[in-house]
C-alpha cells in the first residue's frame, strides 16, 4: 500500500512512514452491498403461487370425471364442456409454469390475475339447481370448486406481491387513455354479443301430415341463450360475466410494466373465449332429438330432420375476444420489455 500523505510504497505492517513518519491507516475492504432479506422470501412466494395455479389446472382437469351433481353424470360425456374447460386449464398450468420461473413472473402474474378475473363468475350457475333443491354437489363440483379457489387465492396473492414491490402500475397520459379505450370497447362488444342468442335450432317435420304444437307448422325453431331466458344464479353468472368482461381488460390493457399486461390481456381473452368455442365445437356436432328434447318415437313418425346454425351473439363475443388477443400482440410491439426477464417497462 501506499502512504495517504505522501505516496510512498510502505507496508501494513509499518505503524508510520519511514519518509514522513506520517500514521499509516490500514485500507479497510471494501463494503458488501446490502440485499433486502425478504428478495428470497417473495421469490419463494411467487414459486408458491405458481404451485398453486399447477393444482388448480390439476383439479379442473379432475372434476371432469367424476359424477358433477350427485347421482349425475361426468362432465367429460360432453365434449362441448370438456372444451369450455379447456382455457382455464391451459392459461392456469402456463401461469403456474412463467411464475416457478424467474423470468417469467411478470408475464405469469398477468396471465393468473386476467383469466381468474372473468373466469370467477364460470361457476355460479352451477349452484341454480342446488339452491332450487333439485341437484346435491357431487365429486365432480366439489373438485372443480377447490380448483377456482386456489386459483383466487393465487390471484390475489400474485396481485399483492407485484404491487407491494411496486412491479406494477398504469399507463399516464394519451397512451395509458387510449389502451384503456381499446380494451374496454372489446369487452363491451363481448358484453353486448353475450345479452343476445348464440344458437338457432331448426327442427323440420319431412312427415306431410305432420305439425308442432308450439307453432301449428311443420316447422320449429328456438333461440339459445340471452340473458332474458336466465334466472337466479345463472342470471347472476351472467350479470357478473359480462361486467368482468368490460372492467378486467379495462384494467389489465393500460397497466405496466408491458408483460404484465400481455399476460393480463392474454389470461382475459382464454376466459371470454371459452364459452363461444364451446358453443362452436356444439354446433360442428351433429343434434339428436334427445338433444333437442323430442322422443325417439316423434323423431321418427315426423321424419324430423334437425339443423343449428350459430347467430351473431356468437360471433360478436368470438371477434370481441379475438380482439383483445390482438390488442395483448399489439402490445408486445410497442413496449420495450420484450425479454421475458425484463424488470420493467420503458414504453
Amino acid at each position: 500500500m501506499y502512504c495517504s500523505s505522501c505516496g510512498a510504497l510502505v507496508d501494513t505492517t509499518w505503524r508510520f512512514c519511514p519518509k514522513c513518519s506520517a500514521p499509516i491507516v490500514a485500507e479497510s475492504p471494501p463494503a458488501r452491498p446490502f440485499t433486502l432479506p425478504s428478495t428470497a422470501f417473495r421469490s419463494r412466494w411467487a414459486a408458491a403461487a405458481g404451485f398453486l395455479f399447477l393444482v388448480s389446472a390439476g383439479l379442473t382437469v379432475g372434476a371432469l370425471f367424476p359424477a358433477y351433481y350427485r347421482g349425475g353424470t361426468a362432465l367429460s360425456r360432453s365434449v362441448s364442456t370438456v372444451w369450455y374447460n379447456v382455457p382455464a386449464i391451459v392459461g392456469w398450468s402456463l401461469a403456474g409454469l412463467m411464475l416457478l420461473m424467474r423470468r417469467g413472473r411478470l408475464f405469469g402474474a398477468g396471465l393468473a390475475c386476467g383469466l381468474t378475473g372473468i373466469w370467477l363468475s364460470a361457476y355460479l350457475g352451477e349452484f341454480d339447481p342446488i339452491s332450487r333443491g333439485t341437484a346435491r354437489i357431487g365429486p365432480g363440483m366439489a373438485l372443480g370448486e377447490a380448483g377456482i379457489a386456489l386459483a383466487l387465492i393465487g390471484s390475489v396473492g400474485t396481485l399483492v406481491l407485484v404491487i407491494r414491490e411496486r412491479r406494477v402500475g398504469l399507463l399516464r397520459g394519451a397512451r395509458g387513455a387510449a389502451w384503456a379505450m381499446i380494451a374496454a370497447a372489446a369487452g363491451l362488444a363481448f358484453a353486448v354479443g353475450d345479452a343476445f342468442p348464440w344458437v338457432d335450432t331448426h327442427i323440420h317435420a319431412t312427415a306431410a301430415s305432420w305439425r308442432f304444437a308450439a307453432t301449428g307448422t311443420s316447422d320449429v325453431s328456438t333461440h339459445c341463450c340471452t340473458i332474458g331466458q336466465q334466472h337466479g344464479w345463472s342470471l347472476a353468472q351472467q350479470m357478473l360475466l359480462v361486467s368482468l368482461a368490460v372492467l378486467v381488460p379495462l384494467v389489465v390493457g393500460p397497466s405496466r410494466p408491458g408483460l404484465f399486461a400481455i399476460g393480463g390481456l392474454f389470461g382475459a381473452a382464454l376466459a371470454l373465449l371459452a364459452a363461444p368455442i364451446s358453443a362452436i365445437v356444439g354446433l360442428l356436432r351433429p343434434l339428436t332429438a334427445a338433444g333437442v328434447g323430442m322422443t325417439a318415437a316423434d323423431a321418427n313418425v315426423s321424419g324430423a330432420v334437425f339443423s343449428q346454425h350459430g347467430l351473431p351473439g356468437l360471433w360478436l363475443a368470438l371477434a370481441a375476444g379475438l380482439a383483445i388477443i390482438l390488442m395483448a400482440i399489439a402490445r408486445w410491439f410497442v413496449t420495450d420489455d420484450r425479454r421475458v426477464g425484463a424488470p420493467g417497462a420503458h414504453e
